[in-house]
């Protein structure tokens, strides 16, 4: 069933069927030919003509070839979102282009952020080259904080060529004192929209008796609504001009006598059905046919409209009406008065009436006023439950989490939408919680006549599962991603942004499970969908996880493309600080330390990971944003920044149930006690590593936990190289390639080359120039400045005399200072604390620099001109002096001795 939150009621001018006198006096006021004001108001009590005459004024905008822009707003739809979601449809549809959403659903932009509306909305009048005029009905209904705020703001922001203008039944022109002060506000109040003299013989005709439109002008004081009303006695013969008489000599409330002598007039079948249709805020024949049974609905309606004031007719020929405001509140008392049996039947046959036709909007409205709770619910299923979610966005997950919990049994899709809300919220144990329940308790459900398992809703179990998954960081079963892609493959009919959302959850499935090119080759058939589907918001989650794949299969630009587009797409469609901006900027910064552009990671960082953390994240977005900040941190602050950047890592793995972050953060304090000589420290975390389930088997992982797996390994080796184990660091360096190199994870791979290249030179066999060659052509093509820098300026040194090309020699100069920069962060104490300080002679010193540095006997020997045997005799000495058998022993030795200068 196709469903609309939009009604066109609403971004549509009300038919006038009563032959009204055009209020000249009052549209040269609001069209003047010469400097207008900003904003007009139109503030008056219901009865005076406001909506009438702002109509006409939307016709006399369009006649002289200006753009005019209709919103006519609901006690129900009287918030920001709606206000400007429906003022960017009815530019729409007035040919006004909305930057940025050409392919946007009118359903969508009420998902969208309250910001991003506001921004786009200003973009588009600002865009359009013609003058426009926003028409504003029933102001009053927004609240009173909204008006003097956002409201009166956007008013002060409007291009000079763009109008508002706004009725309203209470005052709301003080919150645009600003703009009153500069003579850009005009007010017409219920003064200004009586009608005058002249005006009321124009009406009501020359030809009536003088001495009775004098008494009638005295008695209504030109009050339009009471004479809108003589007019159509006048004209109907059957009423005579008694009524006009009684009109005439009217005291005391006026709005009371009309209303009692309307109801009077009619017919005991009209009374009553005209009380019954005050339960509807808009209300059409088949609509009146279906709830209070007959045929008389259109001929009803055409006598509401065309022979009293009570009938409003609204949007062109589709047939919708609704009662005018002064008789809507009069109407609504007496069908208060109703037994409840009689009003609860009425609002429950109107739910259904409107849910048969996906006007959901209005059926869960009708729904609540039944007074059955569960009818919301019941609705809510068969329209579908948790994929309402999906195009209905803000407003479908508003009534389903505003529901208490669902009964799994009656209601499950609906539940799933509430564990849908709850996963987003970081709620992920209870909703996994939640969704086995389901799961338990419609273990047995079934459809049909021949009691079949639906597989429909297996596929929504099966979707909801993914996508609680994802934000509890658990493994994505490949029969999960299967029954998507089938999902996707044979379900006929299927709304094209549920098959969008499949499409993103298959390619994040593969991406899961480290199948990185099935994952791109599904993700442009995805990107096709989300346009075609014009689902903004599952797009840029698809270019992320493109960039995702990117990254771990080496290619840098692919990457930084894919994560700029869906940042610039965020930023301009959702805001900069909307969740899917922050998205974007965190994966993007990991990119952008990794080419190693400190600065530029930083301001990513910075203005959006704690939007990540509040609501919204996974691991993937953790790991990157946590990884940034702590390599940032330490470049920064040295070890107090890096431990700062891991506390909140621990804080959240522990608050969200998240195994992997934690044994993620487990590692970087490993990563941070090796950096710092704390080999004691690095052992402890390690050991606590190790005893994880996710490293059980930390030599054949998981395809998930290969790069944790990888970290692991080499961290050990590292560890070892530290303890002065060179041949258990060179093996397990070796080792770590071997598995790697089939496994799709490129930058592990190239990592683990540099972490060979890194144990090799502090062991007696240094890489040879092919190997260090293949290292540096892999790290450069991937621009993984960061992963050179981390093993130290040795490293970047040896790929730096290799560099062939510009580009190679840029690459290695950037690691080589960001080597140094990282070797700086390594507290060292001065030579003249130590005891030792005399062991060394300055040559042996100078000689045991660069070898922390970590250059070779010939680069030592190219650095401090001289041979290379000499080298090699001083780093004898240096070995004896220090009781070392090695590079790294050696370097551990002299740095607790104190012997290297910071």
């Amino acid at each position: 069933m196709q469903t609309t939150w939009i009604a066109s009621s609403r971004v549509t001018p009300p038919r006038q069927r009563v032959v009204v006198l055009p209020r000249a006096r009052l549209l040269e006021r609001l069209l003047p030919p010469a400097d207008p004001p900003r904003v007009s108001v139109i503030q008056a009590p219901a009865g005076f003509g406001k909506t009438t005459l702002l109509a006409e004024l939307h016709s006399e905008v369009r006649a002289r070839g200006a753009t005019a822009a209709w919103v006519g707003l609901e006690s129900s739809e009287c918030d920001l979102h709606w206000l400007y979601a429906y003022l960017l449809v009815s530019l729409r549809r007035s040919n006004v282009a909305l930057p940025g959403c050409e392919s946007t659903l009118d359903d969508e932009l009420l998902s969208w952020p309250i910001v991003t509306l506001a921004r786009v909305l200003i973009a588009a009048l600002e865009s359009h080259q013609s003058p426009i005029v926003l028409l504003i009905d029933d102001a009053h209904l927004i609240p009173p904080e909204l008006l003097a705020g956002e409201v009166a703001s956007l008013a002060e922001q409007l291009p000079d060529r763009v109008r508002l203008i706004l009725t309203s039944r209470t005052r709301i022109d003080r919150p645009f004192w600003r703009l009153a002060t500069h003579g850009q506000l005009d007010v017409i109040d219920d003064k200004d929209l009586r009608f005058t003299a002249d005006e009321m013989r124009g009406l009501l005709g020359a030809e009536e008796n003088p001495a009775l439109l004098e008494r009638l002008m005295v008695a209504t004081e030109g009050w339009p609504v009471a004479l809108q009303l003589a007019r159509i006695w006048s004209s109907d013969p059957r009423a005579g001009s008694g009524r006009l008489e009684q009109l005439a000599a009217t005291t005391g409330n006026l709005a009371s006598l009309i209303c009692d002598q309307l109801m009077a007039s009619f017919d005991d079948e009209r009374r009553a059905l005209l009380v019954r249709c005050a339960a509807f805020e808009r209300m059409r024949a088949d609509l009146l046919d279906d709830v209070f049974g007959g045929t008389g609905g259109r001929v009803f309606l055409e006598w509401l409209a065309t022979h009293t004031p009570m009938g409003v007719p609204l949007e062109g020929d589709a047939g919708w009406y609704r009662l005018h405001a002064l008789f809507a509140d009069f109407l609504r008392t007496e069908f208060e008065r109703l037994p409840k049996e009689e009003t609860a039947a009425i609002h429950e046959r109107a739910a259904q009436w409107f849910h048969a036709r996906g006007l959901l909007q209005d059926a869960f409205r009708h729904a609540e006023r039944s007074g059955r709770g569960e009818l919301v619910a019941e609705i809510a299923e068969r329209a579908g439950g948790w994929r309402l979610a999906i195009g209905g966005g803000r407003p479908a997950l508003t009534w389903l989490c505003r529901l208490p919990v669902a009964d799994a049994r009656t209601h499950p899709r609906v539940r799933l939408g509430q564990i849908y809300s709850m996963a987003q919220d970081g709620l992920v144990r209870e909703a996994r919680a939640a969704l086995e329940d389901v799961r338990h308790v419609t273990r047995g459900f079934t459809r049909g006549r021949h009691s079949r398992w639906d597989a429909s809703f297996a596929i929504d179990c099966e979707t909801i599962d993914v996508i609680v998954r994802i934000y509890e960081d658990r493994p994505i079963l490949p029969q999960s991603i299967f029954a998507l892609e089938r999902q996707i493959a044979t379900q006929i009919g299927l709304d094209r942004r549920l098959a969008s959302l499949s499409s993103n959850l298959v390619c994040f499935g593969y991406y899961d499970v480290g199948d990185f090119e099935s994952c791109l080759r599904h993700a442009r058939y995805g990107l096709e969908r989300n346009r075609a589907a014009g689902s903004t918001y599952a797009e840029i989650y698809l270019l992320n996880y493109i960039g995702m794949a990117s990254f771990c299969l080496g290619r840098h630009e692919e990457s930084r493309d894919y994560y700029t587009q869906a940042l610039e797409h965020a930023q301009q469609v959702y805001g900069p600080a909307s969740n899917l901006s922050a998205l974007a900027s965190v994966l993007l910064a990991r990119l952008e330390l990794e080419g190693g552009y400190t600065a530029r990671a930083r301001e990513l960082l910075d203005s959006t990971f704690g939007a990540v953390m509040d609501r919204d994240g996974w691991f993937e977005v953790f790991a990157a944003g946590f990884e940034t900040a702590f390599w940032l941190g330490l470049l920064e602050d040295g070890e107090p920044g890096g431990l700062a950047a891991l506390e909140p890592a621990s804080r959240q793995a522990q608050t969200r149930g998240l195994e992997r972050l934690a044994l993620f953060a487990q590692l970087q304090k490993a990563e941070l006690s090796l950096r710092m000589g704390d080999r004691s420290g690095a052992e402890a975390a390690l050991n606590s590593a190790s005893r994880t389930d996710i490293l059980a088997d930390a030599t054949n992982p998981a395809p998930r936990d290969m790069r944790l797996a990888a970290m692991f390994h080499e961290l050990e080796a590292r560890r070892m190289r530290l303890q002065g184990d060179i041949h258990g660091a060179v093996e397990a360096a070796a080792n770590l390639q071997i598995r790697l190199a089939p496994s799709g994870f490129a930058r592990e791979h190239v990592r683990a080359q540099l972490l060979g290249i890194a144990v090799g030179l502090a062991s007696e066999h240094e890489p040879t120039p092919a190997r260090l060659e293949v290292a540096l052509r892999a790290a450069a093509r991937a621009d993984m400045v960061l992963s050179v820098a981390r093993y130290g300026p040795g490293v970047a040194s040896a790929l730096a005399g290799l560099a062939r090309t510009p580009e190679e020699a840029a690459f290695a100069a950037r690691a080589l200072g960001l080597a140094q920069k990282l070797d700086a962060c390594v507290p060292r104490a001065p030579v003249a604390q130590s005891k030792q300080a005399g062991l060394l002679s300055p040559r042996e010193l100078q000689i045991l620099r660069e070898l922390v540095n970590g250059l070779s006997n010939k680069e030592i020997a190219r650095r401090l001109a001289i041979a290379e045997s000499t080298v090699k005799t001083h780093k004898e000495r240096l070995y004896e002096k220090l009781g070392a058998s090695s590079r790294s022993a050696a370097i551990e030795t002299a740095r607790s001795h104190g012997l290297l200068v910071s």
